[in-house]
C-alpha cells in the first residue's frame, strides 16, 4: 500500500477512503518536516514514523483519519509492517478501547520502503466507540519494523483538544 508499488506509473493511491491529492513517495530528508508535529515522530531502525489524526468529511463520523508518514533515512530499502501497529484509545469515561485500521481489502501488511524515500498514506481508524468520545489515541510502534535490534520506541500518543489532536 505505501511502499514499492507506488513507484509504478499510473497506480492510484485510493486506499480505504477517497483518493487524496498529494499522496505518494518523494525523496526523504530527515532534516525537513514531514507534515506532522515533530513530537509525533518516532524512529525505529532506519525509519522515521510520524502520525497525525483528524476527523475527515469523506469518512463516517464515528471514524478518524490517520495521516501516516514513513521516511527511510538509510541507503537500502527497509522492511516494515504497518499492520503491526497497535492502537489504543482512551474514552471520555476513562475506558481503554482498541482502534483498528479500516482495511476492507486487507491491503495493510508487510512492505518495503525504498532508500531515502518518504511515503505518505491516509487510513481510516475505527472502533467500537465513536470518535467524538475519544480523548487520547496511542500508537504502539514496537513491532512495526521486523527484526529491529534497537530499543523499542516510546508510544506515540495524541490528545484531543479544542484545536484538534496533538502530541
Amino acid at each position: 500500500m505505501i511502499m514499492n508499488w507506488m513507484h509504478r506509473p499510473g497506480r492510484s493511491l485510493l486506499v480505504l477512503v477517497a483518493a487524496l491529492g498529494g499522496c505518494g513517495p518523494q525523496e526523504y530528508d530527515p532534516h525537513v518536516p514531514i507534515g506532522v508535529h515533530a513530537a509525533a515522530i518516532r524512529s525505529v531502525g532506519c525509519l522515521d514514523l510520524g502520525a497525525a489524526v483528524a476527523p475527515d468529511p469523506r469518512i463516517p463520523r464515528d471514524e478518524l483519519l490517520l495521516s501516516l508518514r514513513v521516511g527511510n533515512r538509510c541507503t537500502e530499502p527497509a522492511a516494515f509492517d504497518a499492520s503491526a501497529i497497535r492502537i489504543v484509545a482512551q474514552t471520555v469515561a476513562g475506558e481503554s478501547v482498541r482502534l483498528d485500521f479500516v482495511d476492507p481489502r486487507r491491503e495493510i501488511g508487510p512492505k518495503h520502503l525504498d532508500a531515502s524515500v518518504l511515503a505518505k498514506e491516509s487510513i481510516a481508524l475505527g472502533g467500537d466507540v465513536p470518535a467524538d468520545r475519544l480523548v487520547e489515541i496511542c500508537f504502539d510502534l514496537r513491532a512495526i519494523v521486523p527484526d529491529d535490534p534497537g530499543p523499542p520506541p516510546e508510544p506515540l500518543c495524541l490528545r484531543r483538544s479544542e484545536e484538534g489532536w496533538a502530541p
